[in-house]
Protein backbone atom coordinates (compact mmCIF):
# COMPACT_ATOMS: atom_id res chain seq x y z
CA UNK A 1 0.00 0.00 0.00
CA UNK A 2 1.56 3.42 -0.60
CA UNK A 3 2.22 5.38 2.20
CA UNK A 4 -0.48 7.85 3.99
CA UNK A 5 1.21 11.61 3.09
CA UNK A 6 3.05 12.84 6.01
CA UNK A 7 0.63 13.34 8.99
CA UNK A 8 -1.63 16.74 9.88
CA UNK A 9 0.88 17.54 13.14
CA UNK A 10 -0.92 20.67 14.38
CA UNK A 11 -4.27 18.74 13.88
CA UNK A 12 -2.91 15.58 16.04
CA UNK A 13 -1.38 18.24 18.90
CA UNK A 14 -4.89 20.23 18.93
CA UNK A 15 -6.64 17.24 19.22
CA UNK A 16 -4.43 15.36 21.83
CA UNK A 17 -4.86 18.72 23.66
CA UNK A 18 -8.68 18.11 23.68
CA UNK A 19 -8.35 14.78 24.55
CA UNK A 20 -6.49 15.36 27.41
CA UNK A 21 -8.90 18.52 28.61
CA UNK A 22 -11.88 16.00 28.60
CA UNK A 23 -9.37 13.44 30.63
CA UNK A 24 -9.05 15.65 33.60
CA UNK A 25 -12.37 17.26 33.30
CA UNK A 26 -13.50 13.87 33.52
CA UNK A 27 -11.47 12.43 36.84
CA UNK A 28 -12.00 16.09 38.43
CA UNK A 29 -15.90 15.57 38.08
CA UNK A 30 -15.02 11.98 38.92
CA UNK A 31 -17.11 10.90 36.03
CA UNK A 32 -14.27 9.22 33.76
CA UNK A 33 -16.52 5.77 34.64
CA UNK A 34 -16.57 4.37 31.06
CA UNK A 35 -19.70 2.62 31.57
CA UNK A 36 -19.77 0.56 28.47
CA UNK A 37 -15.88 0.02 28.17
CA UNK A 38 -17.23 -1.46 31.69
CA UNK A 39 -19.91 -3.68 29.84
CA UNK A 40 -16.98 -5.36 27.63
CA UNK A 41 -14.31 -5.72 30.15
CA UNK A 42 -17.01 -7.54 33.00
CA UNK A 43 -17.99 -9.61 29.70
CA UNK A 44 -14.88 -10.97 29.27
CA UNK A 45 -14.02 -11.34 32.48
CA UNK A 46 -17.38 -13.80 32.77
CA UNK A 47 -15.98 -15.33 29.72
CA UNK A 48 -12.67 -16.03 30.93
CA UNK A 49 -14.40 -17.69 34.77
CA UNK A 50 -16.80 -19.26 32.77
CA UNK A 51 -20.07 -17.17 34.72
CA UNK A 52 -22.78 -15.58 32.50
CA UNK A 53 -22.25 -13.41 29.39
CA UNK A 54 -25.52 -12.46 28.80
CA UNK A 55 -28.45 -11.41 30.44
CA UNK A 56 -26.32 -10.01 33.63
CA UNK A 57 -26.42 -6.25 34.23
CA UNK A 58 -22.40 -5.47 34.15
CA UNK A 59 -22.90 -1.60 34.36
CA UNK A 60 -26.08 1.28 35.34
CA UNK A 61 -28.33 1.61 32.42
CA UNK A 62 -28.23 -0.68 29.26
CA UNK A 63 -25.52 -2.21 30.77
CA UNK A 64 -25.88 -6.06 29.66
CA UNK A 65 -23.40 -7.37 27.06
CA UNK A 66 -25.01 -6.97 23.50
CA UNK A 67 -21.79 -8.01 21.52
CA UNK A 68 -20.55 -11.49 19.99
CA UNK A 69 -18.44 -13.82 22.34
CA UNK A 70 -15.58 -13.27 19.74
CA UNK A 71 -15.43 -9.50 20.66
CA UNK A 72 -15.41 -10.63 24.44
CA UNK A 73 -12.07 -12.17 22.99
CA UNK A 74 -11.15 -8.65 21.62
CA UNK A 75 -11.16 -7.43 25.44
CA UNK A 76 -8.94 -10.29 26.80
CA UNK A 77 -5.94 -8.40 26.83
CA UNK A 78 -7.69 -5.80 29.27
CA UNK A 79 -8.43 -7.55 31.79
CA UNK A 80 -5.04 -8.36 32.87
CA UNK A 81 -5.54 -4.70 34.38
CA UNK A 82 -7.41 -3.43 37.19
CA UNK A 83 -10.08 -1.92 35.65
CA UNK A 84 -9.02 1.40 36.26
CA UNK A 85 -5.92 1.08 34.55
CA UNK A 86 -7.98 -0.92 31.92
CA UNK A 87 -9.97 2.06 31.35
CA UNK A 88 -7.43 4.50 31.06
CA UNK A 89 -5.56 2.43 28.10
CA UNK A 90 -8.96 2.03 26.53
CA UNK A 91 -9.40 6.08 26.58
CA UNK A 92 -6.03 6.23 24.93
CA UNK A 93 -6.90 3.37 22.36
CA UNK A 94 -9.89 5.41 21.53
CA UNK A 95 -7.68 8.72 21.21
CA UNK A 96 -5.76 7.23 18.54
CA UNK A 97 -8.81 5.87 16.68
CA UNK A 98 -10.28 8.93 16.49
CA UNK A 99 -7.81 11.17 15.16
CA UNK A 100 -6.62 8.11 13.22
CA UNK A 101 -10.27 8.35 11.30
CA UNK A 102 -10.01 11.79 10.66
CA UNK A 103 -6.55 11.02 9.07
CA UNK A 104 -7.44 8.04 6.61
CA UNK A 105 -10.60 8.68 5.86
CA UNK A 106 -9.39 12.70 4.86
CA UNK A 107 -6.72 10.76 2.61
CA UNK A 108 -9.46 8.42 1.01
CA UNK A 109 -11.12 11.25 0.04
CA UNK A 110 -8.41 13.66 -1.14
CA UNK A 111 -7.11 10.61 -2.99
CA UNK A 112 -9.66 9.37 -4.66
CA UNK A 113 -12.34 11.56 -4.64
CA UNK A 114 -10.79 15.77 -4.61
CA UNK A 115 -7.42 14.48 -6.25
CA UNK A 116 -5.55 16.62 -3.80
CA UNK A 117 -4.80 17.89 -0.14
CA UNK A 118 -7.08 20.78 1.03
CA UNK A 119 -5.15 24.12 1.40
CA UNK A 120 -4.63 24.09 4.69
CA UNK A 121 -5.63 20.42 5.80
CA UNK A 122 -4.88 20.85 9.47
CA UNK A 123 -7.52 23.95 9.68
CA UNK A 124 -9.69 22.06 7.72
CA UNK A 125 -9.43 18.57 9.95
CA UNK A 126 -9.64 21.19 13.00
CA UNK A 127 -12.93 22.34 11.48
CA UNK A 128 -14.38 19.26 10.98
CA UNK A 129 -13.51 17.53 14.41
CA UNK A 130 -15.47 20.68 16.02
CA UNK A 131 -18.60 19.39 13.79
CA UNK A 132 -18.60 16.24 15.25
CA UNK A 133 -17.22 17.39 18.95
CA UNK A 134 -20.50 16.86 21.00
CA UNK A 135 -20.85 12.99 20.00
CA UNK A 136 -16.80 12.79 20.57
CA UNK A 137 -17.30 13.66 24.12
CA UNK A 138 -20.04 11.16 24.78
CA UNK A 139 -18.09 8.69 22.83
CA UNK A 140 -15.13 8.86 25.12
CA UNK A 141 -17.35 9.41 28.67
CA UNK A 142 -18.87 5.93 27.79
CA UNK A 143 -15.70 4.07 26.33
CA UNK A 144 -17.93 3.29 22.95
CA UNK A 145 -16.10 1.52 20.23
CA UNK A 146 -17.51 3.58 17.35
CA UNK A 147 -15.22 5.51 15.95
CA UNK A 148 -12.51 2.36 16.18
CA UNK A 149 -15.45 0.62 14.03
CA UNK A 150 -15.41 3.67 11.69
CA UNK A 151 -11.22 3.23 11.54
CA UNK A 152 -11.04 -0.32 10.67
CA UNK A 153 -13.96 -0.15 7.82
CA UNK A 154 -11.76 3.17 6.38
CA UNK A 155 -9.20 0.81 6.79
CA UNK A 156 -10.64 -2.08 4.55
CA UNK A 157 -11.99 0.82 2.06
CA UNK A 158 -8.27 1.65 1.78
CA UNK A 159 -7.12 -2.03 1.68
CA UNK A 160 -9.82 -2.91 -1.11
CA UNK A 161 -8.27 0.42 -2.75
CA UNK A 162 -4.77 -1.03 -3.10
CA UNK A 163 -5.90 -4.40 -4.01
CA UNK A 164 -5.36 -6.05 -0.46
CA UNK A 165 -8.67 -7.69 -0.54
CA UNK A 166 -7.85 -10.68 2.20
CA UNK A 167 -7.09 -7.68 5.25
CA UNK A 168 -10.01 -5.77 3.80
CA UNK A 169 -12.03 -9.17 4.11
CA UNK A 170 -10.57 -9.69 7.41
CA UNK A 171 -11.07 -6.05 8.73
CA UNK A 172 -14.63 -6.04 7.65
CA UNK A 173 -15.36 -9.56 9.23
CA UNK A 174 -14.09 -8.08 12.72
CA UNK A 175 -17.03 -5.23 12.30
CA UNK A 176 -19.83 -7.58 11.13
CA UNK A 177 -18.84 -9.49 14.07
CA UNK A 178 -19.27 -6.81 16.55
CA UNK A 179 -22.24 -5.23 14.79
CA UNK A 180 -23.35 -7.41 12.52
CA UNK A 181 -26.02 -4.77 10.76
CA UNK A 182 -22.91 -3.55 8.86
CA UNK A 183 -23.48 -6.78 6.56
CA UNK A 184 -25.44 -4.64 4.50
CA UNK A 185 -21.99 -3.51 3.22
CA UNK A 186 -21.89 -6.56 1.31
CA UNK A 187 -24.51 -4.42 -1.21
CA UNK A 188 -22.22 -2.22 -2.57
CA UNK A 189 -19.03 -5.39 -2.18
CA UNK A 190 -21.61 -7.11 -5.10
CA UNK A 191 -22.13 -4.43 -7.38
CA UNK A 192 -18.71 -3.79 -7.67
CA UNK A 193 -17.95 -7.32 -8.29
CA UNK A 194 -15.71 -7.42 -4.79
CA UNK A 195 -15.63 -10.93 -4.69
CA UNK A 196 -12.67 -11.85 -3.15
CA UNK A 197 -13.41 -9.25 -0.55
CA UNK A 198 -17.13 -10.89 0.23
CA UNK A 199 -15.04 -14.05 0.29
CA UNK A 200 -12.29 -13.18 2.81
CA UNK A 201 -14.75 -12.03 4.62
CA UNK A 202 -17.39 -14.86 5.18
CA UNK A 203 -14.23 -17.29 6.16
CA UNK A 204 -13.24 -14.91 8.55
CA UNK A 205 -16.63 -14.82 10.16
CA UNK A 206 -16.94 -17.98 10.38
CA UNK A 207 -13.25 -18.79 11.97
CA UNK A 208 -14.37 -15.49 14.43
CA UNK A 209 -17.61 -17.75 15.36
CA UNK A 210 -15.22 -20.78 16.18
CA UNK A 211 -12.56 -18.84 17.75
CA UNK A 212 -14.10 -19.01 20.99
CA UNK A 213 -14.84 -22.77 21.44
CA UNK A 214 -10.97 -23.09 21.78
CA UNK A 215 -11.37 -21.36 25.14
CA UNK A 216 -15.50 -22.65 25.97
CA UNK A 217 -15.61 -25.48 24.01
CA UNK A 218 -18.18 -26.40 21.30
CA UNK A 219 -21.15 -26.95 23.23
CA UNK A 220 -20.53 -24.01 25.45
CA UNK A 221 -19.88 -21.66 22.28
CA UNK A 222 -23.09 -22.74 20.59
CA UNK A 223 -25.01 -21.67 23.53
CA UNK A 224 -23.15 -18.41 23.58
CA UNK A 225 -24.37 -17.49 20.26
CA UNK A 226 -27.64 -18.60 21.10
CA UNK A 227 -27.89 -16.05 23.83
CA UNK A 228 -26.18 -12.79 22.07
CA UNK A 229 -28.68 -13.72 18.54
CA UNK A 230 -31.51 -13.54 21.48
CA UNK A 231 -29.98 -10.26 22.87
CA UNK A 232 -29.62 -8.73 19.64
CA UNK A 233 -33.30 -9.48 18.75
CA UNK A 234 -34.71 -8.20 22.26
CA UNK A 235 -32.14 -5.04 22.31
CA UNK A 236 -33.73 -4.09 18.91
CA UNK A 237 -36.92 -4.91 19.59
CA UNK A 238 -36.97 -2.65 23.28
CA UNK A 239 -34.05 0.12 22.25
CA UNK A 240 -35.75 3.22 22.28
CA UNK A 241 -34.56 5.16 19.41
CA UNK A 242 -35.86 8.19 17.66
CA UNK A 243 -33.57 8.65 15.07
CA UNK A 244 -34.63 6.05 12.82
CA UNK A 245 -36.46 6.47 9.72
CA UNK A 246 -38.96 3.84 11.26
CA UNK A 247 -39.52 6.21 13.90
CA UNK A 248 -39.23 9.47 12.08
CA UNK A 249 -42.20 8.25 10.00
CA UNK A 250 -44.05 7.34 13.03
CA UNK A 251 -43.78 10.74 14.24
CA UNK A 252 -44.30 13.08 11.21
CA UNK A 253 -46.42 10.66 8.93
CA UNK A 254 -48.18 8.00 10.69
CA UNK A 255 -48.00 6.39 14.35
CA UNK A 256 -49.70 3.36 13.62
CA UNK A 257 -47.36 1.53 10.89
CA UNK A 258 -47.22 -1.66 11.89
CA UNK A 259 -44.25 -3.47 13.76
CA UNK A 260 -42.17 -4.58 10.51
CA UNK A 261 -41.65 -1.46 9.14
CA UNK A 262 -38.16 -1.65 9.62
CA UNK A 263 -37.50 -4.37 7.05
CA UNK A 264 -39.79 -1.89 4.49
CA UNK A 265 -37.20 0.45 5.27
CA UNK A 266 -34.37 -1.41 4.99
CA UNK A 267 -35.72 -2.79 1.26
CA UNK A 268 -36.06 1.17 0.38
CA UNK A 269 -32.66 1.95 1.56
CA UNK A 270 -31.71 -0.65 -1.05
CA UNK A 271 -33.88 0.45 -3.57
CA UNK A 272 -32.72 3.92 -3.25
CA UNK A 273 -28.68 2.34 -3.37
CA UNK A 274 -29.80 0.42 -6.33
CA UNK A 275 -30.99 3.72 -7.94
CA UNK A 276 -27.84 5.99 -7.02
CA UNK A 277 -25.42 3.17 -8.16
CA UNK A 278 -26.90 2.78 -11.88
CA UNK A 279 -27.65 6.46 -11.90
CA UNK A 280 -23.74 7.39 -11.37
CA UNK A 281 -22.54 4.55 -13.39
CA UNK A 282 -24.34 6.21 -15.98
CA UNK A 283 -23.30 9.27 -15.98
CA UNK A 284 -19.88 8.29 -15.93
CA UNK A 285 -20.21 6.39 -19.09
CA UNK A 286 -17.81 7.58 -22.19
CA UNK A 287 -15.81 9.56 -19.64
CA UNK A 288 -12.52 9.38 -20.30
CA UNK A 289 -11.38 9.07 -16.77
CA UNK A 290 -14.37 6.27 -16.35
CA UNK A 291 -11.72 3.56 -14.31
CA UNK A 292 -10.96 6.42 -11.56
CA UNK A 293 -14.45 8.03 -11.56
CA UNK A 294 -15.85 4.11 -10.99
CA UNK A 295 -13.12 3.89 -7.84
CA UNK A 296 -14.77 7.51 -6.28
CA UNK A 297 -17.87 6.19 -6.71
CA UNK A 298 -17.44 3.32 -4.88
CA UNK A 299 -15.80 5.27 -2.11
CA UNK A 300 -19.32 7.45 -1.70
CA UNK A 301 -21.25 4.62 -1.74
CA UNK A 302 -19.30 2.92 1.23
CA UNK A 303 -19.29 5.76 2.90
CA UNK A 304 -23.08 6.51 2.77
CA UNK A 305 -23.89 2.98 3.36
CA UNK A 306 -21.90 3.84 6.54
CA UNK A 307 -23.69 7.14 7.35
CA UNK A 308 -27.07 5.69 6.97
CA UNK A 309 -26.80 2.61 9.39
CA UNK A 310 -28.12 4.10 12.87
CA UNK A 311 -30.93 6.00 10.37
CA UNK A 312 -32.14 1.75 9.62
CA UNK A 313 -31.44 0.14 12.81
CA UNK A 314 -31.98 1.38 16.79
CA UNK A 315 -28.67 2.13 18.06
CA UNK A 316 -27.69 5.25 20.38
CA UNK A 317 -26.78 8.51 19.01
CA UNK A 318 -22.95 7.84 19.03
CA UNK A 319 -23.33 5.67 15.89
CA UNK A 320 -23.82 9.08 14.31
CA UNK A 321 -20.56 9.34 14.20
CA UNK A 322 -20.07 7.26 11.25
CA UNK A 323 -21.29 10.08 9.20
CA UNK A 324 -17.96 11.46 9.93
CA UNK A 325 -16.63 10.92 6.47
CA UNK A 326 -20.10 12.55 4.44
CA UNK A 327 -19.32 15.76 6.76
CA UNK A 328 -15.70 15.36 5.73
CA UNK A 329 -17.11 15.56 2.17
CA UNK A 330 -19.27 18.08 2.45
CA UNK A 331 -16.65 20.81 4.22
CA UNK A 332 -14.42 20.30 1.76
CA UNK A 333 -16.73 20.70 -1.24
CA UNK A 334 -18.16 23.96 0.60
CA UNK A 335 -14.35 25.59 1.02
CA UNK A 336 -13.99 24.77 -2.18
CA UNK A 337 -17.22 26.41 -3.45
CA UNK A 338 -16.77 29.16 -1.07
CA UNK A 339 -20.46 29.92 -1.83
CA UNK A 340 -21.72 32.10 1.34
CA UNK A 341 -25.55 30.39 0.70
CA UNK A 342 -23.38 26.82 1.38
CA UNK A 343 -21.87 27.39 4.23
CA UNK A 344 -24.83 29.00 6.23
CA UNK A 345 -26.51 25.90 5.90
CA UNK A 346 -23.92 24.09 6.66
CA UNK A 347 -23.48 25.61 9.78
CA UNK A 348 -26.90 25.80 10.42
CA UNK A 349 -27.30 21.78 9.72
CA UNK A 350 -24.30 20.79 11.88
CA UNK A 351 -25.52 22.75 14.89
CA UNK A 352 -28.89 20.47 14.35
CA UNK A 353 -26.35 17.58 13.71
CA UNK A 354 -24.46 18.03 16.53
CA UNK A 355 -25.06 20.42 19.41
CA UNK A 356 -27.95 18.52 21.15
CA UNK A 357 -26.50 18.84 24.66
CA UNK A 358 -28.41 19.36 27.93
CA UNK A 359 -24.99 21.14 28.87
CA UNK A 360 -25.65 23.86 25.72
CA UNK A 361 -29.40 23.89 25.49
CA UNK A 362 -30.56 23.22 28.92
CA UNK A 363 -32.39 19.33 29.72
CA UNK A 364 -36.20 20.04 28.59
CA UNK A 365 -34.87 21.70 25.25
CA UNK A 366 -32.61 19.07 24.61
CA UNK A 367 -35.29 15.87 25.48
CA UNK A 368 -37.33 17.92 23.39
CA UNK A 369 -34.64 17.76 20.37
CA UNK A 370 -34.23 14.10 20.91
CA UNK A 371 -37.84 13.09 21.01
CA UNK A 372 -38.50 14.93 17.49
CA UNK A 373 -35.56 12.83 15.33
CA UNK A 374 -33.82 16.22 14.79
CA UNK A 375 -30.12 14.16 14.95
CA UNK A 376 -31.76 11.60 12.68
CA UNK A 377 -33.19 14.00 10.14
CA UNK A 378 -29.73 16.30 9.78
CA UNK A 379 -28.34 12.59 9.17
CA UNK A 380 -30.87 12.19 6.35
CA UNK A 381 -29.92 15.76 5.07
CA UNK A 382 -26.05 15.63 5.15
CA UNK A 383 -26.35 11.98 2.88
CA UNK A 384 -28.75 13.23 0.81
CA UNK A 385 -26.76 16.30 0.29
CA UNK A 386 -23.59 14.56 -0.38
CA UNK A 387 -25.30 12.21 -2.95
CA UNK A 388 -26.79 15.18 -4.67
CA UNK A 389 -23.42 17.12 -4.72
CA UNK A 390 -21.26 14.04 -5.96
CA UNK A 391 -24.13 13.75 -8.67
CA UNK A 392 -23.50 16.85 -10.05
CA UNK A 393 -20.43 16.65 -9.59
CA UNK A 394 -20.07 13.79 -12.32
CA UNK A 395 -22.08 15.69 -14.25
CA UNK A 396 -19.74 18.54 -14.45
CA UNK A 397 -16.65 16.34 -14.89
CA UNK A 398 -14.89 16.88 -18.51
CA UNK A 399 -14.45 14.55 -20.63
CA UNK A 400 -10.66 14.88 -20.36
CA UNK A 401 -7.91 13.81 -17.98
CA UNK A 402 -7.98 16.86 -15.26
CA UNK A 403 -8.96 16.66 -11.30
CA UNK A 404 -11.90 18.49 -10.03
CA UNK A 405 -10.68 20.80 -7.81
CA UNK A 406 -7.07 20.92 -7.86
CA UNK A 407 -4.55 21.13 -10.07
CA UNK A 408 -2.49 18.46 -8.66
CA UNK A 409 -3.60 15.11 -8.51
CA UNK A 410 -2.82 12.33 -6.45
CA UNK A 411 -4.72 9.34 -7.91
CA UNK A 412 -2.12 8.56 -10.41
CA UNK A 413 0.84 8.48 -8.75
Amino acid sequence: MNRLKAAPGRFIIFATLFFIAIFVVENINHRFWLNDFRVYYSAAQAMINGTKVYDTLFALGSGYYKYSPFTSLLILPFIFFSYPVAAVLQFIFLCFSIIAVFIVASHILNRYVFNGKPENENLFLSLAFFCVVNHLVRELHLGNINMLLLFLLCLSLLFMLNKKTILAGIMLAVVIITKPFFVLLFFPLLMHREFKTIFSSSVSLLLFVVNPAILTGFPKNIELHRDWIRTMLEHNASFPSNNTIENLVRVYVDPGLPGNFQYAVMLLACIGYFMFYYRSKKLIKGKTEQSKLRVSNFVLEWFAWIAAMPLIFKTDTQHFLLSLPLILFLLRRITMAKKYAWTICFIILMCIYGANSSDLLGKVLSLKMDKSGILGLSNIIIIVWTLVTYVKLCKERPDVPSPWFETQSVVAR
